[in-house]
């Protein structure tokens, strides 16, 4: 059963004879595939890269902003400190 439809404002999308069943696994052919080894080495990347940022929130609920060592306050003394002198 062919169901064609033939538009007169553009070209086909799809050449040749081609049925649904085979629009549809050329399309989805990729997504089945197995995933490269470059996949895995970015998939491995990208979950260090997470657990760096869990691991960073983590730290910054339990310690607060007070771990960087740094406050407005003595920011503000040190500028004012040098403008002095």
């Amino acid at each position: 059963m062919h169901l064609k439809y033939e538009s007169q404002l553009r070209e086909p999308l799809v050449y040749g004879d081609k049925t649904y069943a085979q629009v549809t696994e050329d399309i989805v052919r990729p997504i089945e595939a197995k995933p490269t080894r470059l996949w895995y080495i970015g998939f491995y990347i990208s979950v260090a890269l997470l657990m760096f940022g869990v691991y960073s929130v983590y730290r910054e609920v339990t310690y607060g902003i007070g771990q960087w060592n740094l406050s407005l306050l003595s920011f503000c003394c040190s500028a004012k400190a040098g403008e002095q002198g």
